[in-house]
């Protein structure tokens, strides 16, 4: 378990790549500049400062970390999902 042991290590590199590689993708589009300006002006937070050195700079410490507090919250979602009825 994550919070136990933490991630792989090989893991956290792939999460890394494909994090990077996303936001290269969705940087040119205009929801997500939509998006970082919304939340810009909201609440006063720049989503896209320094996203790829945050990527880079995470610890597999920092994952467990994070997976720690979730489950500490003790908090669930309950999901029920039916057949289509004919």
């Amino acid at each position: 378990m994550i919070a136990d042991n933490g991630p792989l290590a090989s893991s956290v590199a792939k999460v890394k790549e494909y994090l990077i590689k996303q936001y290269s993708q969705v940087a040119i589009t205009n929801d997500y500049w939509s998006y970082v300006i919304w939340h810009e002006l909201d609440d006063e937070t720049d989503f896209d400062k320094d996203y790829c050195k945050m990527v880079e700079d995470m610890k597999a410490s920092d994952i467990q970390r994070m997976a720690q507090k979730i489950l500490a919250s003790k908090r669930c979602i309950e999901v029920t999902m039916l057949s289509e009825e004919e």
